[in-house]
């Protein structure tokens, strides 16, 4: 009977054996796999967070010095500050220039026109010339100056003297204020000019320096008054 007991748990543990091993290299593959999974897991959120902090700090390395060649960057900078007239300011000249115009009269002391000829004291007008413009513009060695409204300018006085170039223009005009001011022009002699309000009207002058070289001249615009410095002409022998 001992025998067959002994026998019998020989047997059983004989049987046991390869399940048991079996089942603990499945534990240790579990318990490896686990333990590698964790790893990975841990690997990944490190790379996670440096990836962040880098886009954050942005690139450690600086960029690359870009070369730079001096010469043709001063070329460059020249041309870029080389001045040049404005496209508003040669879209006036040509239209002061190339617009349609009337008398042109030499203008010298004591030049006048409409009532201011005939000596005989302008009437109020009823409605008021607005000023729509006073600018100049040069071209050629050429000069001129001009107040421009919806109307033309039929009365004026000329005053003539050494330094200055006033023109006296009775009536009633607008906008006067908003155009008074000086037009700095300092080319071939003519130094300044500037509109302002008076008690008859409103006034031009006209500051000139001792070396001026040209002729004057009052041009009678459809719409205002123009004064004109020309080249003196050269008598030919």
């Amino acid at each position: 009977m001992l025998y067959t007991k002994s026998a019998l748990r020989h047997q059983l543990g004989a049987a046991n054996g390869p399940m048991l091993i079996g089942v603990s290299l499945i534990i240790i593959v579990i318990v490896i796999g686990t333990i590698a999974s964790l790893r990975n897991n841990a690997d990944t959120e490190e790379a996670t967070v440096a990836s962040n902090e880098s886009s954050m700090q942005g690139p450690a390395e600086p960029p690359p010095i870009k070369t730079v060649d001096m010469q043709a960057t001063a070329v460059e900078a020249v041309a870029k500050t080389a001045p040049t007239m404005p496209a508003t300011q040669k879209s006036r000249n040509d239209e002061m220039f190339a617009r349609d115009q009337g008398r042109v009269l030499p203008l010298k002391d004591g030049l006048a026109g409409g009532s201011e000829a005939s000596n005989k004291p302008a009437a109020p007008a009823s409605v008021a010339n607005a000023v729509d413009a006073f600018d100049f513009g040069v071209l050629d060695g050429r000069v001129r100056i001009g107040v421009f409204g919806k109307s033309s300018i039929p009365d004026y006085r000329a005053t003539v003297s050494k330094n200055e170039y006033l023109i006296e223009m009775p009536g009633q005009f607008q906008y006067v204020e908003e155009f008074s001011r000086t037009l700095k022009i300092e080319q071939f002699g003519v130094l300044s000019a500037r509109i302002a309000r008076d008690a008859r009207g409103m006034n031009l002058r006209i500051a000139v320096s001792s070396d001026l070289a040209h002729e004057p001249f009052l041009i009678e615009d459809p719409h205002g008054l123009m004064v004109a410095f020309e080249p003196r002409r050269v008598a030919t022998p």
